[in-house]
């Protein structure tokens, strides 16, 4: 399955956002972690819809861990880049 994360691989984004394969690296392992919080959700202390839901979410967008991990100018430009983010039912 296909993470929001991905568009981080593309170029493009990386130079509007004047990221390195560092930063990158970082915004990944944060999305890595998150990502094994969920999982470990699964094993009891998350029902099964809620795993789903916090599962779809990660994957569908930019989680607020890893926008927090980007400056001010950033944030405002993947903004810009990405818009708002839906959610259907």
């Amino acid at each position: 399955m296909k993470s929001a994360l991905e568009l981080f691989d593309h170029q493009e984004i990386r130079d509007a956002l004047s990221l390195n394969d560092s930063h990158v690296a970082m915004l990944k392992k944060f999305h890595g972690q998150l990502l094994k919080v969920i999982s470990g959700g699964s094993k009891g202390n998350l029902s099964k819809e809620e795993v789903k839901k916090q599962f779809a979410a990660l994957m569908k967008g930019v989680p607020q861990r890893v926008r927090a991990a980007l400056n001010d100018e950033q944030r405002q430009k993947l903004q810009e880049l990405i818009g708002d983010q839906f959610f259907f039912q």
